[in-house]
C-alpha cells in the first residue's frame, strides 16, 4: 500500500520500499529539492507520522518529513524552484504565519521571503525560467495591477509585469491548470478538455502565437 506518494523501478511497474505514507488528504504537485529530496504539496496533513499542513520537504532515502515546515493555511497547487527559494501557488492567505494572498516564496529551510504579489485570487500553476516565475490560475489582478489569469513574477528585481503588455488578455474557457517550460517558451493549457495553447517567449519578453486543434509548437 501506497498513500498518495510513490516510487518505483525504473522502467517497471514495481514500487521500491521507498514509502511517506502521506495521508489526510492529496498530493497536487512535487518538485525536486537540490539534494535527496522532494517538495510536495497539496492538502494532506500528515508525512509518516509526522505533521505537516500541505506543504512539506520528503527525504527521497529515508521517506521521512525533513524539519521544512511553512504551514500554509491553504491547499497548494503549484512549486517552482530557483536555487534555494520556493514559489508557492495555491489558495492559501497566510505562508509561514505571515499573510501571503494565493502566492507566496519561501526558502527551502521554511523561512517565508518578503516576495508579497498580493493575486486576488487562487494560482493554480507556476513555472521558473531563468530567474523569472511565469504564473497561471483564476486573478484578475496582481499587485494592484490587472491582469487576467496569467502573470510574470520578475524575481531578480521583485517586481511584477503583465505578459501582455501591448493589450489585456482574456480566457473564455476554464481557467489554465498546466503551465511548463519549452525551450525559450512558456505554454499552458486553457481548459483540460481543450488542447488550445498559448505560448509565451520568454527571451523576447513580448510574441505570443497561439495553438489550437492539436497543432505542435515544436
Amino acid at each position: 500500500t501506497r498513500n498518495h506518494l510513490a516510487s518505483f523501478v525504473l522502467g517497471t511497474s514495481t514500487p521500491t520500499a521507498w514509502n511517506p505514507n502521506v495521508t489526510g488528504g492529496n498530493i497536487y504537485t512535487l518538485t525536486p529539492g537540490a539534494g535527496s529530496s522532494i517538495f510536495i504539496g497539496g492538502d494532506f496533513t500528515t508525512v509518516g507520522a509526522t505533521a505537516r499542513s500541505r506543504l512539506a520537504e520528503v527525504d527521497t532515502t529515508t521517506g521521512l518529513a525533513t524539519a521544512f515546515n511553512p504551514a500554509p493555511n491553504g491547499e497548494v497547487d503549484s512549486i517552482a524552484r530557483i536555487g534555494s527559494t520556493l514559489y508557492i501557488g495555491g489558495l492559501f492567505g497566510t505562508m509561514g504565519g505571515q499573510s501571503r494572498q494565493y502566492f507566496a516564496a519561501v526558502t527551502t529551510s521554511g523561512a517565508t521571503t518578503e516576495l508579497d504579489i498580493g493575486s486576488t485570487y487562487i494560482v493554480w500553476s507556476a513555472t521558473a525560467v531563468g530567474t523569472r516565475v511565469y504564473i497561471g490560475g483564476q486573478f484578475g489582478s496582481v499587485s494592484n495591477s490587472e491582469f487576467t489569469n496569467l502573470g510574470l513574477v520578475w524575481i531578480d528585481t521583485g517586481q511584477r509585469a503583465n505578459l501582455a503588455d501591448a493589450g489585456a488578455l482574456t480566457f473564455t474557457q476554464a481557467p489554465q491548470r498546466n503551465i511548463a517550460p519549452y525551450q525559450t517558451t512558456v505554454w499552458w493549457q486553457t481548459s483540460a478538455s481543450s488542447s488550445s495553447e498559448l505560448v509565451w517567449d520568454t527571451v523576447s519578453h513580448s510574441a505570443w502565437s497561439s495553438y489550437a486543434n492539436d497543432e505542435s509548437n515544436s
